[in-house]
């Protein structure tokens, strides 16, 4: 068959270069073009698929904690459901019996989890019309920010690099002795000692972390919203989401894990101050998963949910990096990135006198890990974090098992498509399109012939009896991004003569105007 056009046969070309591979039966040897599929799985199919490693992880780490002090909580999530939820250990060391294990209720401190809230309510203040731009320049609304700029560039700071760790702020709040004491200086005391400092790089140049840097951002909105950082968190997250047991006091002391030292010292709660958009929060490993679900089950515009806070279009900008690093990790707002196999994490780590916490996504394939401990300084911590992403991997590997696969909806007669529709897309020749039925994963499908790539049809009978879209669910990832983006999604409507015989085709999308007439 003829490619239609001299283009898509060397974007074809260039594609199977670096993809080869056979995807289909009772074709050619040719590549199906995909469009990155929802996942097949439900959330209970998946819990199935997965009770083997579920066990395993329980296992490790099990053994990872079993020296530790206090308590760990680790929530597996997938899609709208937390599908394993397992406490190690205790809430109080000095306490005994059942309701003393730690679960999925028991409240720990956060730490810089915090700052997702914090970077959540700047975007949904932006898309409210509040926030001009991301890249307005902070001191407009907060004009008590004043610090030394030592570099050439007197470049200004935005909401975006506050967010984002790139506004070149130093990493913390000046208050003497807010890790082990807290801080109760005054706003105006923090501004002042902030004046007599420098800048640690010109802002939007380099990352540097800084705590104070989400804590400005944070005080900013409250200038922006005429409301505190705390009833603005209230309204804007918490109480939509129904996150009850979040905020910046335990709001059920026996429910709260109490943090320690790895030598058993028990530690001290703190308060923040200034730096509580930073991290000042109390919350749960089960109400961290709700926040983690009304993301990623919102970032695709074809299947929205209920409990939206941001749309998907803002959500899938959230996503994005502000600054990677050459191994692929990265900053963004204020996601810390951490490339897996096929996918890159999204996650944010907190810790806090007595406390760690790390909150793990892959929002391509609405899967999360979310970890919380009662020990600050325990060794098996980032064992159990890295045993958490290990798990994401694991679970993406059955989201797309086959058998798993939703039933294809097709006409009742796929032979009377099938054929060879001929157009002229250049003057001078005729150019080919062929319709074959093929095998996919064991379900019959249609196929459109390109070159040496067979694109997958899916019938559309709510636009029109005999509409399709040029589609690939069912192959992943990704084998020819080259030729993704010019044809997937483009709409195929095949004609019919007075006696209702097909004999012709149209793409609209692709070829206006031209008619692919059946020989």
């Amino acid at each position: 068959m003829r490619v239609a056009a001299p283009l898509l046969l060397c974007l074809a070309s260039l594609a199977n270069a670096f993809f080869p591979s056979s995807y289909l039966k009772g074709a050619p040897s040719q590549d199906l073009c995909p469009i990155p599929p929802d996942p097949y799985a439900s959330p209970s199919q998946v819990k199935v698929k997965l009770m083997t490693a579920l066990e395993q992880l329980t296992k490790d780490i099990s053994e990872l904690v079993k020296n530790d002090v206090g308590g760990t909580v680790v929530n597996v999530v997938y899609r709208d459901a937390v599908i394993w939820s397992k406490g190690f250990g205790v809430k109080n060391m000095s306490a005994s019996g059942p309701e003393n294990i730690v679960d999925g209720d028991s409240i720990f401190r956060i730490g810089s989890v915090t700052k997702v809230f914090t970077a959540m309510m700047m975007l949904q203040l932006r898309d409210m019309g509040s926030i001009d731009s991301l890249y307005s320049d902070v001191t407009t609304v907060l004009p008590e920010l004043k610090i030394k700029n030592p570099f050439k560039h007197k470049r200004s700071i935005t909401f975006d690099q506050l967010a984002s760790h790139m506004s070149g702020l130093p990493r913390e709040t000046p208050c003497p002795s807010i890790f082990f004491e807290g801080c109760n200086a005054s706003f105006n005391e923090i501004y002042a000692n902030l004046s007599r400092m420098e800048l640690t790089y010109p802002p939007g140049t380099w990352p540097q972390y800084s705590n104070l840097g989400v804590a400005v951002l944070g005080r900013a909105l409250e200038k922006v919203a005429g409301d505190t950082w705390e009833h603005m968190l209230e309204r804007m997250i918490l109480k939509p989401l129904g996150m009850s047991s979040t905020g910046i006091k335990p709001n059920v002391m026996n429910h709260l894990a109490v943090g320690y030292a790895p030598d058993g010292t028990v530690a001290k709660l703190i308060d923040i101050g200034f730096e509580a958009p930073a991290g000042q929060l109390y919350s749960t490993a089960n109400d961290l998963s709700k926040l983690m679900m009304s993301i990623m089950n919102n970032i695709d515009p074809l299947f929205p949910s209920n409990n939206s806070l941001l749309d998907s279009e803002t959500l899938r900008e959230w996503m994005q990096p502000v600054y990677m690093y050459k191994d692929g990790r990265g900053f963004g707002r204020p996601w810390e990135l951490v490339p897996i196999t096929n996918y890159t994490l999204r996650t944010k780590g907190g810790s806090i006198n007595g406390y760690s916490a790390e909150f793990i996504m892959a929002p391509e394939i609405k899967t999360g890990v979310v970890i919380m401990s009662s020990c600050l300084g325990c060794p098996s911590f980032r064992n159990v974090t890295e045993r958490g992403m290990a798990m994401i991997s694991t679970l993406s590997s059955h989201l797309f098992d086959t058998d798993l696969l939703p039933p294809v909806n097709l006409p009742l007669n796929l032979q009377e498509f099938v054929g060879s529709y001929t157009g002229k897309v250049f003057p001078g020749r005729k150019d080919v399109l062929s319709v074959a039925v093929g095998e996919l994963h064991g379900q019959k499908v249609l196929l459109g012939h390109l070159g040496d790539f067979a694109v997958k049809l899916d019938w559309k009978p709510d636009m029109a009896k005999d509409m399709f879209q040029i589609s690939g669910r069912g192959s992943w990832p990704l084998p020819c991004p080259f030729i993704s983006a010019g044809m997937l999604g483009q709409y195929v409507e095949f004609l019919r003569d007075t006696s209702g015989e097909i004999n012709g085709m149209i793409i609209e999308g692709l070829f206006p105007g031209i008619i692919f007439v059946k020989s």
